[in-house]
Parts: structure tokens; C-alpha cells; sequence
């Protein structure tokens, strides 16, 4: 039992808890943290029948080493993901000649590595699967191999790791390039989670560590390289010191310790120097290679590299900013990928286009590094480019930044067969930030291994449906118009399928105008529109109705509103009320800015994606 624990009587329940963790684990939780504190801990209270804070902590006195792991797996910060702060990766690929070299004058001939923070793994199985990669494309012949020791104070989280199991949406956004043949899907209930296979798993080992005091088995190791990342910002700076300290001494003389891009050690007295890019080593003449990032299969290194001459440790950053073309016909995702791809990130968007014939004469002429590129778009379609334009000897590597489902098999399926170097799929506006770092990776890799052939992962595979809409007669689907979105409407139409629920247009107009309107539509979609000015009492399968809003909006919810309806919003109508309706899909236009209905829409997208993620969402229901 603590000191914390035993003496502070006159603490707060949250001041007795913080000093405990920071004592057992360096994490420092100040004032502000106290409603974190409270938060997280409310459903282990309630599962100890227990009322009050208070009354955990006087149950933690009595329990210490039972409650600790539970405590300590509650407070500490578990969010990471795949391919974390790209950048470093770049640093080490950099790296590898050296590290081959190092590993290859040892019996077993491993690159031995720690993830000294590894929260719930996704950090360790990132770092396997950049290290299979490269070590099969550019030291085939070496007999290197590499080991990773994986360690967190997190008992919990270790076991998630060791599992290897995560959701299918995490495993998506790491680069194509490097998801291989290394997972493998769930079946039953986790038909939605992956599993890393033992080409990964026999080169990982876990355990649970405490930074400031190493278990005895990390003790008597040496590593090339520790990732010790998004750990300090936690740490008092005299705990930073040790720490450091503890990981410098497990570190060979030419290995390197990684910390978190937004970390630094100013200030800090250690026995290391910066390499740049938030890494450091025990010598200032550590040798930085160039990346063999365009290096063919006819001249990848066969045997185990040369003496690398030591240099001035550089930055992991090209020789110059990667040059993007965008092809989308959102100016919103537009003005968004250019705030991702801007040149403190390594990037330089050197034009824009609207569809993929824009895109056609701006390739040529601007002989850009990469694309991003749009399925859904008018004019000509991302597919309908790649058909025509796309060739892995002359054309840049491309990658589908859409609104499509990775695991369409109709159209995600044929983009990669076509030659895209990988896929993103587009959030809604509001959640495009999140993307940022997948998209900036992608293009990256992309980029670099332009050269290397790149097959649809197997998981993809494993993943991969045809998306279709089943017992349509089940679902409803409403369009809602203003007057000035009729050719925006046609053309949406036009892009829907067979086999389609019922679809209403409900047009914000006078029912005067309606008959002028349903003609006229009619003529653009190539659809056949009933105007009707009441529910009819069967509703048909692949059939359009148009009706005035004002009328029929409210008796539909009325009638229809347990039915699954995807719900699509054209122009901004004033005086719409986004209203409850339990099944509904609402999808907005990019171009709507009024602030309730941006609040509460389910997506906000452009125009030509509506078609599609409507047929999307109907499709998950029986």
C-alpha cells in the first residue's frame, strides 16, 4: 500500500488516485484530469456495486495489487493506429542498409527492435509489417530477419495486442503496400475484425514492463531500435530523464530511440544525439542512407549490403515536396486535401480537376507525382479514367480517395485491379481531418514504391461483396428539392440501379408546377415519374413518384417511419426540419451550409456520391 494512499486523507478521492499512478507509472494526471478520472472509473464503480469515488478508493486501500491492474488499464491513454506519424517509417526505410548490415555479423541475424509503449499493438504489427516488406524487396537474399519486443504497463492492453484481433475499418487505413498476406478475417460474430497470422506473430513477443522500472528480461537486452512514441507528453520532465536513461542503456551503439513527433527533450540531460525527425542515437555518425524507394526488381540488393560510409544525420523528409493532382468534383473535399497535402507535410497540390477528362490534360501537363481520385463524378468517372488513361510504366500512382465501400467488389475491386495503389475511403466532411494522416501516408508509399507491382491484399479479398439492395420493397428511398436542384436531381437518377425501393421526389415548389417538373425530369434521368399528391396504396419497386413536399413529407414519415429510407437533401431549403425517423440515412449536400442541418445529417457529400451511399446503407438491411 502507498504512501498516497495511507497518509493523504485530506486529498481528493482524484489527488489520492493521480499520486498513485503517477507513482506506479510516471503518468502525471493533473487538476484538470480529475473528470477523466471520475468518468473512466464510473463503470468499474458501478460493477463493484460501489456508489461514490470515495468508496473506490477506500475499496482499492483493501485491494491494492487486485485493483491496480484494473486502474492503471482505465486511466492510462490507449489511442494509436496503424502506421502512426508516417514520417518515421520513412526515417527508418531509410535505415535499413544499416541495420541489415549490423544484424547480418550476428548468429541469429535479427533486427532487434522494442516498442517500449506499445498500447494495444497496433504500433508493433505496423513495425512488422514495414520490416516483412522491406527485408522481401530489398534484402531477399540477406537471411535478415527481425524481432520485436513489445511491452506496455497496461497488463490489459498487452493481452489485446498478443491477440493480434482488431476491426476491419483500423486494418483499412494502413498503406496497401504493406497488408500483404498477413491477416485473415474473422468468421460468426467477429466477421467484422481481422487476426495477424503467424507470418507476423513469430516475430513478436509480449509482455507487460513498467518504463520506470524494466522487468528484468528487458534488462539484459540490446536493441537497433526502441519506438518509444506519445509517451512523455505524460511524464514530469525529471521522469522523462530517467526513462530516457533506461532506454538509452538498452541501446546498441548505432541503435536509435523514436519518440512522438509532437515530444522533444529539450531540456533534458541524456546521452543521446538528434538524428532529426523526433529520433535519436548514442553517435552523432550514425549513416543515413537514401530509401531505395524507386528501385526496380532487376536492381533491388541481393546480398547483404555494403559498408555504408558514415553522414551528416538529414532529415527523413524527399529532396523535395511530392507533387499531387486532385480530381474530385467537390470543391469541399477539394479545399480539404489541400489543407491535408500542404508542404510542411511534404506536399505541393499542383492542380485541381473537376472529373477525369479535366484530369487527362492536367496530367499531361503538369506531370504530377501522384493523383487522388474520385469514383463518382460527372463527365467521366474515376473507373472510366483509369480504363482509359491508367498505366503503371507512364502514369503516376493514383489513389481512390471516393465515397465508395473498400469492399465494393464491383467498383473498389475494379479501381485496384486497374492499377490504384490504394484506397481511402471518403468520411463525411466534418470527419475528413480524421483522414489526414491515411491519406498523407498512402500517397507517400505510393509514391515511393511506385515501382512495385501492388495486388489487392488478401483480406480485401476475404472482404470483398457485391453491394446490392435485397427485398427493395421493404425500404423507401426520398429525395428533397428546391426548384433550382432539378438538373442535380435528374442526374443523381440516373445513376441508381436496378432493382430500387420505392423513390420519392419531394420538391419544395407550388403542386401548380409539378407537372412541368416531372417532365422535364423525366426527360434528363430517363426514369418515369408519377406525380402524386397522396401516398398511393402500394408502392412499386424501381418506380419514381413526385409530390410536393409541403403535402407528402409528413404523412410518409407517418406511414414509413420503421421502414430502413435513405433520406436525400438537394439545395438549401429554408425551413426544413431534419425530424426523427429511426431508420433514416439523411445525406447532405456539400454545398448546404445551414448550420442545424449540417448538425444533424448522417453525412454530409457531394452531389454524385448521393446515389451510391444510399444504395449502400439500404443494403445492410435484410
Amino acid at each position: 500500500m502507498t504512501a498516497a494512499i495511507k497518509q493523504n486523507g485530506k486529498l481528493s478521492a482524484e489527488e489520492r488516485i493521480s499520486n498513485l499512478i503517477r507513482e506506479r507509472t510516471g503518468v502525471h494526471l493533473e487538476a484538470r484530469h480529475h473528470a477523466m478520472i471520475e468518468s473512466r472509473l464510473r463503470v468499474r464503480i458501478h460493477a463493484l456495486k460501489l456508489t461514490t469515488l470515495e468508496e473506490y478508493v477506500n475499496h482499492l486501500e483493501k485491494h491494492i495489487h487486485e485493483e491496480l491492474t484494473d486502474l492503471i488499464s482505465l486511466l492510462t491513454t490507449h489511442h494509436t493506429y496503424f502506421f502512426r506519424e508516417f514520417s518515421q517509417f520513412e526515417f527508418l526505410a531509410q535505415k535499413m542498409s544499416g541495420l541489415v548490415k549490423e544484424a547480418s555479423s550476428r548468429p541469429d541475424k535479427k533486427i532487434r527492435l522494442w516498442s517500449a509503449a506499445c498500447s494495444r499493438g497496433q504500433e508493433v504489427y505496423s513495425l512488422a509489417m514495414f520490416l516483412d516488406f522491406q527485408l522481401k524487396a530489398f534484402y531477399p537474399n540477406s537471411g535478415v530477419g527481425y524481432h520485436i519486443l513489445a511491452t506496455d504497463v497496461d497488463g490489459e492492453s498487452v493481452k489485446i495486442a498478443r491477440n493480434g484481433v482488431y476491426q476491419r475499418k483500423e486494418l483499412s487505413e494502413a498503406p496497401l503496400n504493406f497488408l500483404a498476406n498477413h491477416w485473415s478475417r474473422g468468421t460468426g460474430d467477429i466477421a467484422d475484425y481481422v487476426k495477424a497470422k503467424t507470418t507476423l506473430r513469430d516475430n513478436l513477443e509480449f509482455m507487460s514492463g513498467n518504463l520506470l522500472e524494466l522487468p528484468s528480461e528487458v534488462r539484459n537486452r540490446s536493441f537497433d531500435v526502441i519506438f518509444c512514441r506519445n509517451v512523455f507528453i505524460y511524464f514530469q520532465p525529471h521522469v522523462i530523464e530517467d526513462v530516457v536513461k533506461n532506454l538509452s542503456g538498452r541501446l546498441n551503439q548505432t541503435g536509435m530511440l523514436f519518440i512522438g513527433l509532437s515530444e522533444n527533450l529539450n531540456g533534458i540531460k541524456i546521452p543521446l544525439t538528434s538524428l532529426g525527425n523526433s529520433v535519436f542515437s548514442k553517435s552523432s555518425s550514425v549513416g543515413v542512407t537514401v530509401a531505395p524507394t524507386n528501385t526496380s526488381p532487376s536492381t533491388r540488393e541481393t546480398a547483404a549490403p555494403a559498408k555504408v560510409a558514415p553522414v551528416a544525420p538529414v532529415s527523413a523528409a524527399p529532396a523535395r515536396d511530392i507533387r499531387v493532382l486532385c480530381v474530385d468534383d467537390s470543391p469541399s473535399i477539394i479545399a480539404l486535401l489541400k489543407k491535408i497535402l500542404v508542404k510542411n507535410s511534404g506536399f505541393e497540390v499542383v492542380g485541381v480537376a473537376a472529373n477525369g477528362q479535366e484530369a487527362e490534360k492536367m496530367v499531361k501537363e503538369l506531370k504530377p507525382d501522384v493523383m487522388t481520385l474520385d469514383i463518382h463524378m460527372p463527365v467521366m468517372t474515376g473507373i472510366e479514367y483509369m480504363r482509359k488513361n491508367f498505366s503503371k510504366a507512364t502514369h503516376p500512382p493514383v489513389i481512390m480517395v471516393t465515397s465508395v465501400s473498400r469492399d465494393d467488389a464491383t467498383l473498389a475491386g475494379e479501381a485496384l485491379s486497374l492499377g490504384a495503389s490504394d484506397f481511402v475511403e471518403k468520411p463525411s466532411l466534418e470527419d475528413m481531418q480524421k483522414k489526414s494522416e491515411e491519406i498523407r501516408s498512402k500517397l507517400k508509399s505510393a509514391f515511393q514504391y511506385k515501382e512495385m507491382s501492388v495486388a489487392a491484399a488478401s483480406i480485401d479479398r476475404a472482404f470483398q461483396k457485391s453491394i446490392a439492395i435485397r427485398s427493395p420493397e421493404h425500404k423507401l428511398r426520398i429525395y428533397i428539392s428546391g426548384i433550382a436542384s432539378r438538373d442535380a436531381l435528374a442526374h443523381s437518377l440516373r445513376e441508381l440501379r436496378e432493382n430500387e425501393p420505392p423513390t420519392f421526389l419531394l420538391m419544395n415548389c407550388l403542386p401548380e408546377m409539378l407537372t412541368v417538373f416531372a417532365s422535364e425530369i423525366a426527360k434528363n434521368s430517363g426514369k418515369t415519374v408519377d406525380i402524386v399528391d397522396s401516398i398511393p396504396a402500394v408502392l412499386e419497386t424501381n418506380r419514381v413518384y413526385l409530390a410536393s413536399a409541403k403535402d407528402l413529407f409528413s404523412k410518409l414519415k407517418h406511414v414509413y417511419q420503421l421502414r430502413p429510407t435513405s433520406i436525400l437533401l438537394l439545395g438549401d431549403l429554408n425551413g426544413l426540419e431534419l425530424t426523427d425517423w429511426p431508420k433514416a440515412q439523411w445525406l447532405i449536400e456539400d454545398q448546404i451550409q445551414t448550420p442545424h442541418l449540417r448538425a444533424k445529417a448522417t453525412d454530409i457529400v457531394p452531389l454524385t456520391s448521393f446515389a451510391y451511399m444510399s444504395m449502400e446503407y439500404l443494403s445492410r438491411f435484410p
